[in-house]
């Protein structure tokens, strides 16, 4: 079983829940843990975790901890959509990572050695002036400057190699390579014999590298304006083709390939 996003569902808990999750390993429980790093998560505005007598203490949240597009909400505005446009999608502000306190929390998901990093990255959207939302179904890039999602869709990875290694120290460059490469892979290569082949760089390996600037990459979106791609990528190497190169995107490249897995490897 693998516990996505344990920052997010576990709020101010994450010590308890953490106690729960080494408890786990220890018994050699077949579990597998990730988190991001943002104190932010994007879900519906009528997800059944706020409704009902006293969510907002629950979740610690109020109408402010919302944000539609980039505006928070009121509680006026957060009752007319839970009413009538449930369906409707949300940045959920549940820690702030401007308060120390609440930056903690979040490190204490992060940094954990044995919780790999997800980006959780989601789709792309146009929220118009009545804050009605379309999904953005297109392959335009650069991305038309009005979509709007989570900075987590372009920025995660490169978030943590500036915050949590280059600025803060809190992590080396070894251990957060290896929380965002070899541990997805490890996660699923136990039923996906292909997946022993990423995550790794030695011979016999897929080609698929990722050459950046330690000293310059860094996540560029914000809440607000999250449109704003990730800096610090010299070259990417997919299936051994260069889809970017000096730093620039090349629109022909089409090195992917599916990861399936064999089934006749049962």
């Amino acid at each position: 079983m693998h516990l996505c996003h344990i920052n997010s569902t576990s709020l101010r808990d994450i010590h308890s829940i953490l106690k729960l999750v080494d408890d786990a390993f220890e018994r050699k429980i077949n579990i597998s843990v990730g988190a991001y790093p943002w104190g932010a998560a994007s879900t519906v505005v009528g997800a059944a975790m706020f409704t009902g007598e006293g969510w907002r203490e629950r979740m610690g949240s109020t109408a402010h901890n919302f944000q539609l597009g980039t505006e928070r909400m009121s509680e006026e505005q957060l009752a007319d959509y839970q009413k009538n446009k449930p369906g409707t999608f949300i940045t959920w502000h549940f820690l702030d990572e401007s308060n120390p306190d609440d930056l903690k929390l979040l490190d204490t998901s992060v940094l954990n050695p044995r919780i790999l990093i997800e980006s959780d990255e989601m789709f792309w959207m146009f929220v118009d002036d009545h804050d009605e939302i379309e999904n953005y179904e297109g392959d335009a890039w650069p991305l038309p400057e009005e979509a709007f999602s989570h900075p987590r869709s372009n920025g995660t990875f490169a978030k943590i190699l500036r915050s949590y290694v280059r600025e803060r120290g809190l992590m080396t460059m070894q251990e957060a390579l290896r929380k965002m490469t070899l541990m997805p892979a490890q996660t699923v290569e136990g039923f996906v014999p292909q997946m022993k082949k990423k995550g790794r760089m030695q011979a016999g390996m897929d080609a698929d590298i990722v050459v950046f600037d330690p000293e310059t990459i860094s996540d560029v979106g914000t809440y607000e304006e999250p449109n704003q791609p990730a800096v610090g990528v010299q070259t990417l190497v997919v299936n051994g083709e260069l889809v970017i190169s000096d730093g620039e995107l090349k629109l022909d490249a089409g090195a992917g390939r599916p990861v399936r897995r064999d089934v006749q490897s049962r």
